[in-house]
């Protein structure tokens, strides 16, 4: 009753145009604090219904801590996989919201529905989920960009654990975000398999891939209202992938244009002139490029002869 409540108050302010969005302008000075869209997208299968309540209960203090914290102006979006949950923030599907308020077409999609997949392998299918997320989800133009994805099964369809078809998945979801400029962060539920581990790796790496903070439940109950105000403060810097890859493909680009300058295979390299030491007249410093090459010679050519490291003796 208490999300209930927050919830619907903020909406009539904000006027907001469907049920579940959450916008929170935590500044009077809206030019001067960062625009962040954050999607929370779970795991709708059985065992995750306690982690959806408690996420839900957590939010108020979440974003009071942050407002004091991070101030941002937050946008925030609950979506369950191929199901809902009663009673929680969790009151839409993200097929719902992407066909009905984002107006994509249901073949765009590349989520299964429930009953493609044997037991609850659809609501679990959480790698397809991150894609169509980060390909069709409405961000607003000026904004950071977020996804907290909850599970706690394999990222492709479920399972107790990963196999060649999750870890595909898996970088097909990070291909995505990283195309969309999408940071994810990722939370790994309670789980009885033998091999959770091994889910736990993808996990952790599609998080770590993507620039976002991977989080594990533990013995005790998960505090999510630190980990939503960690992920709230954590989602207010850009990424730009673009520019990491132009750095790949400049370096790449070099590296081409130094074998096409190499000489033919043929021909034998001209010599490096030899340097001589000539003081530096801009700060009187000696040539250090000089007497690193020359200590490098004596060094070759002393060989077995040379004397070890003592204290106290001075080495240049």
């Amino acid at each position: 009753m208490a999300l209930a409540a927050w919830e619907a108050s903020f909406n009539s302010v904000n006027g907001l145009r469907s049920k579940g969005d959450v916008s929170i302008p935590m500044s009077n000075s809206a030019s001067t604090i960062p625009l962040v869209d954050l999607v929370i997208l779970m795991d709708t299968s059985p065992s995750m219904k306690d982690v959806a309540n408690a996420v839900s209960d957590a939010v108020a203090a979440a974003i009071a801590a942050a407002e004091t914290n991070c101030p941002a102006d937050l946008r925030v979006v609950w979506l369950g996989i191929e199901g809902r949950w009663r009673g929680t923030a969790f009151k839409r599907t993200l097929r719902t919201y992407l066909t009905k308020e984002c107006g994509v077409a249901e073949a765009q999609l590349r989520g299964r529905k429930r009953g493609e997949l044997p037991s609850a392998g659809a609501q679990e299918d959480a790698a397809r989920a991150i894609e169509d997320v980060s390909n069709h989800f409405d961000w607003r133009e000026t904004a950071t960009r977020a996804l907290f994805y909850l599970g706690d099964e394999a990222l492709d369809g479920g399972g107790d654990k990963t196999e060649a078809a999750d870890i595909e998945a898996a970088n097909l979801a990070i291909q995505s975000a990283q195309a969309s400029h999408v940071r994810v962060h990722t939370y790994l539920g309670m789980s009885k398999s033998k091999h959770r581990d091994t889910i736990q790796q993808e996990y952790a790496r599609v998080a770590a891939q993507t620039q976002g903070q991977f989080f594990a439940a533990a013995d005790a109950p998960t505090n999510f209202a630190a980990v939503l105000e960690q992920i709230i403060c954590g989602s207010q810097t850009p990424i730009y992938y673009k520019e990491i890859n132009m750095s790949k493909k400049s370096s790449s680009q070099n590296s081409e244009d130094k074998a096409a300058d190499a000489p033919p295979a043929n021909q034998t390299p001209q010599s490096e002139p030899q340097k001589s030491y000539v003081p530096t007249s801009m700060t009187g410093l000696q040539d250090y490029s000089y007497w690193w090459s020359y200590a490098r010679e004596q060094a070759k050519k002393s060989g077995s002869k040379s004397k070890s490291f003592r204290r106290g003796r001075i080495w240049a």
